[in-house]
């Protein structure tokens, strides 16, 4: 993009800047510093300028004042972290994916085809990244061109505009083909924007059908396809379009091409004929002479200047001026350019070939879209399709940031050229210092975008599909109110690149997509799949990644499906369609099983026997799922969590193989174990990290000091995060049977054993920032002597005034003491009477301490001073020229310059110089302290304190399963009153059974099934590890055991070391891709080996998985045998805490004198007309009536009821609340006469 926007020149061209180089430095500062002070994660972009100074000469030629190269600051620009995020002021932002039209040539949908009396309209579309629309259109027989909406004229005009003359636009507009003639054979060379038409009339004999599949196949392999063909190929289908001498003779043009001037042309040697398609021909003939009757032009002057005065409704321009205007619309790569995917897209189209034209269009590619209309109104094209993948190109980032730079640029190449013809240089390098406008335009794309979010940082999982984020519709004017069905629907060419099931459940409902867990983006923006190419008598290829437009036309099927025979027919994609066909007949097959889903549904496992919409519900519930303190891995995954994680880089990994020499909850060291790996590497922990929604992101080593680690090994866990593994719940003992009403429709029972053992317990940090700024002149200070407050409150801060780290923090207590003056204007009236009266002294300040929050309950774990955050500018002095900075810093310790050194310098370079010189010093008189008062007090500082809460599950907190089976909990029953199996395990979780059928999420249940047997495979593990002795006896009985699971069941790192040993517990995990999850017979074959030995006994299971339990209150059986297994669930971030509140007294509006709503106002819930039946139904006619009344915006009854409180009276007189004043107004508006009268009591 920058090499794109130069050289700049000035109107006159006096001054010459061009670019040589750019150069990106390090970073500032660490992202992890950024993150921490509320800084931006930046680097300075340096300009390498060629700046010449020219004057105008007589015979035409430039004579050069001045040449030298700059080195121009152009400022810091926002870069990406190694995690594919950016950090801005403080906050880690993602900039999502957005999806746009590609630019090129389309058929219009709407104006493609409609009719009036006798004539029908066909028309197609140029629509380039940047510039002027072209719409080409046949009407009355002629072909119109307009541009932007505009007026419509001949397209001829147009091309003369290019500079092509009339003859040269009949020729380029005639489709011909040559005919190479020789005794031998013949051959045939036809363009390829000829070829489509060509093939389209050609007879429906058999050999003109094969000779039109050969055109069709060969079509975009060359620019001119010499083709061997047959006389009865050619013969009575084309005529000569110019004369030809054959045998002596002279053949005139228009001549039919028979058998006898064939044979004439093969008894000479060699001959060429240059030949038209008959069929056509008149049709072109009659559209070319129509367009061109209408053409009143003579030359390309009048055509630019009838062009230019029809945009720009002037009339009588000059050549000069018109040339002006029509070069700036058509030709002027800035104001108009393709982009090579629009070239790429428009070549393809019209036929021409790959390697030619450029980012502008030109005569030829208007002359082959006019064949290309009058082809597709004689065949009756249909329309493009606008949500077509190959139509469409996605936007990233980098792309976002280029068009945002751009007006920047512009603006600045606007400002050099207002500059006279004799500017000096050094005026153009002012205005290159003065680039800061550039950064501005890449921090507010950053900033206010609606594409730049905050990051969702809820767990490993949402922070990767927030990345993954493709927007459907993302045009500043699109609003998703007014976005049609066929945008939202999911189209048949999003298969592999954009998963159909995960998106927003809100008005965004498919307006937000995301990319598939194998996509992948091009450089061009083409969103690829993967597929595996199949060939005949070869079983598979290499997997290679393909576009929509190479997908088109070749049978695809999912691996899953595609039998080892080849025998029995099978299911294959055709283009929109499918088919059932042969499995030889199948070009491409998926190449995975989850290709066509996104990273966070291909982690349910058994999504094949679930709802679309309920695995929609369970793709968005995991991404709520808050961290626990001690996650725990899924027995039962998909094998996609491993990727997630990997992905998130959540997890710390050993750079090298080496030998952990020192561990603590901040550092991890470790020797390299090779001498040429340098000295030990050591990886900071992070700890009490804050994410964006204010969960806690620390790291929790798993190795132990004189371990040894590989090179990629896990050496410290993330959040939600367990070996590695993606990891956001725990897998419980789940109950399908009714309890007592507590799980009623979607409420949840849930036991106090997962309280006691910490299961779901959360770390969730509360931050307070606050600027306090010494310089503000009003005298606020950070100070411990708040007045009005007590000893005990006191002793909480320490000597800065800041809350103390360890202390217990309720809501209402200080965390920042601030103090600051009490001025005499807002002094009230009568205060002074009273402290004369009780003769007591004014204090001199008053409090304006920062306090805890309602629900802000916790302990302090960090609070410290950092310098505020710095503004999107930074200082001119980093990132400045080198040479400039070494200068300056050399005359600063003492170095002397000579005169013939300094003659020798520019002296404009002076002016940056002396800029660098003074902008140290201008910093430190605006930041120095002054004598006397500490530099906490008085320079700008950021002040930040974090309240951890240490959160357990409880009613009202919202849970999930992966299958979308959500539920609220209602109760947290004891352990002992829960059901039990009958070896006395009770059960964690009891779920309503008939959320199931009509959710239609049966995939549920067969997790709960393999879920349970592989625990009880795995404590048979454990138990012959237990009871056998030798090491080969426990590795058989392993095998034994996982052999009859077809390999799915297999066994994880154990609790030590991660090696399958006697001594250590082994954690058993089961495989179940999507679309490859175990079958019915291969889970019966995991309970019947778990159920050896005497386990379904022990565990009192069914026959048909099923268990029989007993009451934990009485100990009685149930009367029936229930559905008991392990499935994995989450605590989702939707909590109790952060929205259960009450209110005795508060605010009031106002303006309605009602009170507030909202829980951080500390608001009031409304009464609604339901609520007021509620009361009435329940006879609560006093509690009715205060609700109505004092409780509302009754403001004499309040003041009386406030009045009687006061005097220790009960009240008893109320009013009439506002609501009914403002009725009586709305009914006397509509000339309704109402008095409101009391009554008489």
């Amino acid at each position: 993009m920058l090499f794109s926007m130069f050289p700049m020149m000035s109107h006159d061209g006096s001054a010459l800047i061009e670019l040589v180089k750019y150069t990106i430095g390090k970073p500032c500062t660490p992202d992890a510093e950024c993150l921490r002070c509320g800084l931006t994660y930046s680097a300075p972009l340096t300009l390498t300028l060629k700046i010449t100074s020219r004057t105008p000469s007589n015979d035409g030629t430039w004579n050069v004042r001045y040449a030298r190269s700059h080195q121009v600051y152009l400022g810091d620009m926002p870069i990406m972290t190694r995690k594919g995020s950016f950090i801005v002021r403080g906050t880690e932002r993602t900039h999502l994916v957005a999806q746009s039209r590609t630019p090129g040539l389309f058929f219009v949908p709407y104006l493609t085809y409609y009719r009036d009396d006798t004539h029908a309209v066909c028309s197609l579309r140029i629509i380039p990244h940047r510039g002027t629309w072209l719409d080409l259109a046949i009407q009355d027989g002629a072909v119109l061109f307009r541009l932007n909406a505009g007026a419509s004229m001949p397209a001829t005009i147009l091309l003369k505009g290019f500079g092509a003359s009339t003859d040269a636009i009949a020729c380029m507009l005639t489709p011909r083909a040559g005919l190479a003639i020789s005794p031998g054979c013949a051959s045939i060379a036809i363009e390829k924007s000829d070829i489509a038409f060509d093939v389209q009339h050609f007879s429906t004999r058999l050999g003109h059908a094969r000779f039109a599949r050969r055109l069709a196949k060969w079509r975009g392999s060359l620019a001119v396809l010499p083709l061997h063909i047959e006389d009865a190929d050619v013969v009575n289908q084309f005529e000569l379009a110019s004369t030809a001498c054959l045998g002596g003779r002279t053949i005139a043009s228009g001549t039919l091409l028979s058998q006898r001037v064939m044979s004439m042309a093969r008894a000479d040697r060699e001959s060429y004929m240059a030949i038209l398609n008959r069929c056509h021909h008149g049709a072109y003939l009659r559209h070319i002479g129509r367009t061109l009757s209408m053409d009143r032009t003579v030359d390309p002057h009048d055509a630019r200047a009838c062009i230019a005065g029809n945009i720009g409704k002037m009339r009588h321009l000059d050549p000069a001026e018109a040339h002006s205007i029509f070069q700036g619309i058509m030709e002027n790569e800035s104001a108009y350019c393709l982009t090579p995917c629009g070239r790429n897209q428009l070549n393809a189209r019209t036929g021409r070939h790959l390697s030619t034209g450029g980012d502008t269009l030109d005569a030829r590619d208007i002359a082959l879209s006019v064949k290309l209309l009058i082809n597709a109104a004689r065949r009756k094209e249909r329309p493009d399709d606008v949500d077509d993948m190959s139509n469409r190109k996605a936007r990233d980032a980098c792309d976002a940031l280029c068009d945002a730079l751009r007006p920047a640029f512009l603006g600045l190449e606007r400002r050099l050229r207002s500059y006279a013809a004799n500017s000096r240089p050094g005026e153009a390098i002012a205005i290159l210092l003065g680039m800061h406008a550039v950064t501005h335009q890449a921090y507010d794309e950053l900033t206010n975008s609606r594409l730049a979010q905050p990051l969702d940082q809820t767990n490993p999982l949402a922070e990767v599909t927030h990345k993954r984020r493709v927007a459907i519709m993302a045009g500043s004017n699109s609003c998703p109110r007014r976005a049609p069905l066929e945008a939202r629907d999911v189209h048949a060419t999003h298969y592999g690149r954009l998963c159909p099931v995960e998106t927003p459940e809100g008005q965004n409902i498919g307006l937000i997509a995301s990319l598939a867990a194998c996509a992948r983006i091009d450089a061009q923006g083409t969103i690829l799949a993967p597929y595996v190419t199949t060939r005949r008598n070869a079983a598979r290829a290499l997997a290679r990644y393909i576009s929509p437009q190479e997908e088109v036309g070749a049978m695809s099927a999912p691996s899953a499906i595609v039998p080892h025979t080849r025998s029995r027919a099978i299911m294959a994609r055709i283009g929109h369609g499918v088919a059932m066909v042969l499995p030889s007949e199948v070009r491409l097959v998926d190449g995975a099983n989850e290709m066509p889903l996104s990273a966070a549904t291909a982690t349910i496992p058994f999504l094949e026997h679930n709802d679309a919409c309920r695995a929609l519900m369970g793709s968005n519930m995991q991404r709520q799922a808050v961290p626990c303190c001690y996650p725990r891995q899924p027995r039962v995954h998909t094998g996609m969590e491993q990727a997630v994680a990997q992905h998130a880089m959540v997890a710390i990994r050993a750079r090298y193989a080496g030998r952990v020499a020192y561990v603590d909850p901040l550092h991890i060291a470790i020797v390299p174990i090779c001498e040429n790996q340098g000295h030990a590497s050591t990886y900071r922990l992070a700890r009490n990290a804050r994410t964006n929604q204010g969960t806690q992101a620390d790291h929790r080593p798993t190795v132990i000091p004189g371990a040894y680690v590989e090179a990629g090994e896990v050496i410290a866990d993330g959040p939600a995060c367990a070996g590695g593994v993606l990891a956001l719940g725990r897998d419980v003992l789940v109950a399908f049977m009714p309890w007592e009403g507590y799980n009623y429709e979607d409420s949840v029972a849930v036991s106090e054993a997962l309280l006691r053992n910490g299961a779901y317990t959360s770390i969730h940090l509360d931050e307070v920032s606050v600027d306090i700024d010494g310089d503000d002149g009003c005298g606020t200070v950070l100070s411990r002597c708040v007045p009005g407050i007590t000893t005990a409150q006191r002793e909480r801060l320490d000597e800065r005034g800041i809350v103390r780290v360890g202390s217990r923090v309720f809501p209402g207590d200080i965390l920042v003491g601030i103090t600051s003056p009490r001025h005499a204007c807002i002094a009230q009236k009568g205060n002074s009477l009273l402290r004369t009266a009780l003769a007591t002294s004014e204090q001199a300040h008053r409090d304006s301490s920062i306090r805890a929050t309602q629900g802000m309950t916790g302990t302090v774990v960090y609070a410290r001073i950092e310098p505020c955050n710095q503004p999107d500018v930074h200082d001119d002095l980093p990132g400045q020229c080198a040479g400039e900075q070494s200068l300056l810093l050399r005359l600063q310790h003492g170095a002397r310059a000579t005169c013939q050194w300094a003659s020798a310098r520019d002296p404009y370079s002076w002016l940056s110089i002396n800029s660098l010189a003074a902008a140290p010093y201008a910093r430190e008189q605006h930041a120095a302290p002054k004598a006397g008062e500490q530099q906490y007090d008085k320079a700008t500082r950021t002040i930040k304190v974090a309240i951890a809460s240490r959160i357990d599950l409880q009613p009202g907190d919202k849970v999930s399963g992966r299958h979308g089976n959500k539920g609220v909990v209602s109760k947290v029953v004891p352990m002992e009153d829960m059901p039990y199996m009958k070896n006395g395990r009770s059960v964690d979780v009891i779920v309503n059974p008939l959320g199931v059928p009509s959710r239609m999420n049966v995939g549920q249940l067969l997790e709960t099934h393999i879920g349970l047997a592989t625990i009880a495979l795995e404590a048979r593990a454990n138990t012959a590890e237990r009871l056998l002795c030798s090491d080969s006896a426990y590795h058989d009985a392993m095998c034994h055991g996982l052999m009859a699971c077809d390999g799915r069941c297999y066994p994880a790192s154990s609790a030590a070391d991660g090696e399958l040993a006697p001594g250590h517990g082994v954690t058993l995990c089961t495989l179940c891709p999507a679309f490859d999850g175990p079958s019915e017979a291969e889970i019966r074959s995991m309970a019947l080996a778990a159920a050896t030995q005497g386990v379904r006994f022990k565990h009192g299971l069914h026959r048909r998985h099923q268990a029989i339990l007993y009451d934990g209150r009485t100990g009685t059986q149930y009367d029936r045998p229930v559905t008991v297994g392990y499935m994995y669930y989450l605590k989702l971030n939707h909590l109790a805490r952060n929205k259960v509140h009450s209110r005795s007294t508060g605010p009031y509006s106002s303006v309605t004198e009602q009170p507030l709503g909202g829980k951080a106002r500390q608001g009031g819930q409304r009464v609604g007309e339901m609520e007021v039946w509620a009361l009435e139904a329940h006879g609560a006619a006093f509690t009715l009536q205060e609700m109505l009344t004092i409780k509302s915006d009754d403001l004499g009854g309040r003041r009386r009821v406030h009045d009687h409180i006061a005097q220790d009276v009960r009240p008893v007189c109320y009013g009439t609340p506002e609501s009914i004043g403002l009725l009586v107004r709305e009914l006397r508006a509509l000339c309704v006469d109402v008095d409101a009268e009391p009554s008489p009591a």
